[in-house]
């Protein structure tokens, strides 16, 4: 966002001399001169020759509408501002122009210390349709001009600052029983009580072998033992009805 300068621009950026010279200049070629001279410009550059000549058509602009010192130099200093601010940030037409009418309103009303009256209404509308019909149509021609790309500037960084610690490789490493790690018992099933633990082993099995099993061998194991549970207790009823129908016949 463009900002107002605080200070007013009457006899600033072009002093109460140079204004005098530029009044009793008697040639175009002399003219063109002090321009550069005044901006800071070496003439000969074709970037160069494009600035004067938007200096020098705002100053005959002043000349024709027959301005006072005063508002020759602050007319020239406005649109010196205007002009490179507008290019330096980029603005589209509409911000170029709010920053031009701002700049204007600032010098047009008597109301110090925030505003000073240096133009009148009749010299705010020449002024007014003259960088309409002069510096914003041809605005897109300056910016193209003098900002005729932008520089892109790509660096790479590391996707991370800090470092994995270093491990052993892994044929290195040997088995170890998950039980024997304090940080995984958050996530390990509580052991059988002991007496119960070895009556539903298969022989040859332990309780440590079984909680060392990947856990799909776990749970198949868990079934077979529910399955092996639930058929024990199915032949030991049928064993039971089977003795009691024998002892009825008996009797």
């Amino acid at each position: 966002m463009a900002k107002i300068p605080s200070q007013f621009l009457v006899f600033t950026t072009v002093s109460q001399q140079q204004v005098d010279a530029f009044l009793s200049a008697t040639d175009i070629p002399s003219l063109r001169s002090l321009l550069s001279t005044v901006f800071s410009l070496n003439p000969g550059d074709p970037l160069t020759e494009v600035l004067i000549d938007f200096h020098s058509n705002n100053l005959s602009f002043t000349r024709k509408e027959h301005f006072a010192p005063e508002k020759i130099s602050c007319f020239l200093a406005v649109m010196d501002y205007v002009l490179h601010e507008s290019l330096r940030l980029r603005l589209s037409n509409q911000a170029a122009y709010e920053l031009f009418k701002g700049l204007v309103l600032k010098h047009s009303i008597e109301r110090s210390p925030w505003s000073i009256a240096v133009f009148t209404l009749d010299d705010l509308k020449a002024m007014t349709d003259y960088v309409l019909v002069t510096f914003l149509r041809h605005y897109s021609m300056y910016l193209h001009i003098f900002n005729p790309h932008l520089e892109l500037t790509i660096e790479t960084k590391e996707p991370f600052e800090g470092r994995f610690p270093p491990v052993l490789p892994i044929q290195e490493g040997q088995t170890a029983n998950p039980r024997d790690l304090n940080t995984l018992e958050d996530y390990l099933e509580p052991l059988p009580e002991e007496n119960k633990g070895d009556q539903d082993l298969e022989p040859g099995e332990s309780e440590a072998e079984d909680y060392t099993l990947d856990p799909v061998q776990r749970m198949l194991n868990a079934e077979l033992k529910a399955l092996r549970k639930e058929m024990e207790e199915q032949m030991k009823k049928q064993d039971e009805d089977f003795l009691a129908k024998l002892a009825g016949i008996k009797k």
